[in-house]
């Protein structure tokens, strides 16, 4: 049975956040509210978008949008660092919460510990996609931005379709139908015995980073792997891991991405489940949304469709 969507339709109220990293004026989160205006949308926003505020009150700006039923979606307006420290505070409202009509949440990056602990806490469909403030700053692709309106409005019959297998599991399998989890490889490493350490098991694992070292990410699979993470995985999804290459050459920054590369092969060949790489996830040019806690397909056609 497919699980309800809360999808947005004209007028509806979207909030912008800044759970994480605030940004560093009033210009950004102004000039996205006036960008989704624009798409029909009525937008709100408050300090925590461009002035620091601690993290109890950045907290309870989060809950206010949580517990207020003309609150339609929640979108995260940039990534950063901080999101995981709201988590505390939001669980001392767990009954709250729980009581609360599900809001759409959206983002990626440093929101992976708001995406994991709504749908493992909660059960709530939540959206990995880009953050809000791409649509003004052309960090992103049109389709990129085209398609995640499309989801926003309930538009969830899509697929992304360049999907590449890294292992043989991942050549010839049969169709998985499971729903996604996972995120950004850094933050969900941090998940480890947290209140939004999420259960891999008979899900597909979706997993990008950005800006870490080739070795840093070797470490964080090689330590997930030895500590049966991925034990129970349908699959694995590896997305974009190039978006902003460490190194001060051009030289340098093709051999992190070629090493990057190499490990992320040769993890493949070490597991017994299929393995795939797709350029449409991630903080490149192209960031897709993937949406968690709903019915997915995978297929061996290089397909993972929505319903």
């Amino acid at each position: 049975m497919k699980c309800h969507f809360p999808s947005l339709k004209p007028g509806d109220t979207v909030a912008l956040v800044c759970a994480s990293s605030r940004c560093y004026s009033e210009q950004d989160p102004m000039a996205t509210k006036t960008y989704l205006e624009a798409q029909g949308f009525r937008v709100i926003y408050r300090e925590e978008c461009y002035s620091y505020v601690p993290v109890v009150k950045k907290a309870r700006i989060f809950l206010d949008y949580l517990l207020d039923d003309q609150i339609k979606m929640i979108w995260a307006l940039r990534g950063g660092e901080g999101c995981a420290d709201l988590l505390p505070i939001l669980e001392a409202h767990k009954a709250d919460i729980q009581t609360a009509k599900p809001t759409l949440l959206f983002g990626f990056s440093d929101f992976t510990a708001v995406l994991n602990y709504f749908m493992f806490r909660y059960d709530w469909p939540v959206v990995h996609g880009m953050v809000a403030v791409q649509f003004v700053r052309d960090f992103v692709d049109e389709q990129s931005n085209t398609l995640s309106l499309s989801v926003v409005r309930g538009e969830t019959g899509y697929c992304i379709d360049d999907l590449r297998p890294l292992n043989q599991a991942g050549i010839a399998f049969q169709a998985i139908q499971a729903v996604c989890c996972g995120g950004n490889l850094a933050l969900l490493n941090i998940s480890i015995g947290d209140l939004w350490q999420f259960d891999p098991a008979d899900k597909i694992v979706i997993i990008e980073d950005v800006g870490e070292m080739a070795y840093q990410l070797i470490r964080t699979l090689k330590y997930l792997q030895r500590i049966g993470f991925f034990k129970k995985a349908k699959a694995v999804i590896f997305g974009d891991f190039n978006g902003r290459l460490r190194g001060a050459t051009a030289a340098e920054q093709e051999k992190e991405s070629d090493d990057i590369k190499r490990y992320l092969g040769y993890f493949a060949e070490s597991v017994n489940f299929p393995v795939l790489h797709t350029n449409k996830i991630g903080h490149g040019a192209i960031n897709y949304p993937v949406i968690f806690n709903y019915p997915a397909v995978l297929s061996a056609d290089g397909r993972l469709s929505f319903t």
